[in-house]
């Protein structure tokens, strides 16, 4: 342990909770973690417009038979020219749940890799 005030060592041993501090490397929850904080607040706000929102009238604009070409059903159909996007952008949520025992279990997985590369240091700061 460090003195707060010093900053010289003490030498006293800090007695560490096994369970905390002696856990395996698991890259995978590690990653799952990180990548969790990463897109918690991800938001995409991208949008087209659809059929409903696209201006012109919902009236049909020539006759369904009679004329030999293809049926047409409304000029905001996505196939006509100045129509709606069929399957466009939508804003979104990127975020996805995580358990709080995984977010526990990689803060513990950290601190045990943390301390077996010794860059861990205690202060005693009574």
């Amino acid at each position: 342990m460090y003195d707060l005030v010093s900053g010289n060592f003490q030498g006293n041993v800090a007695h560490l909770d096994p369970a905390v501090f002696n856990n395996p490397l698991r890259r995978d929850i590690v990653h799952n973690v990180f990548h969790y904080f990463t897109m918690k607040g991800r938001q995409v706000f991208k949008r087209t417009k659809t059929q409903g929102d696209v201006a012109g009238s919902g009236k049909k604009p020539v006759a369904q038979k009679g004329r030999g070409a293809s049926r047409q059903g409304n000029r905001r159909a996505p196939q006509r020219s100045g129509g709606a996007k069929a399957h466009g952008v939508v804003p979104r949520d990127m975020s996805f749940p995580v358990n709080n025992k995984l977010r526990l279990q990689a803060f513990k997985v950290l601190m045990s890799a943390k301390l077996y590369e010794d860059k861990f240091v205690f202060i005693e700061t009574e």
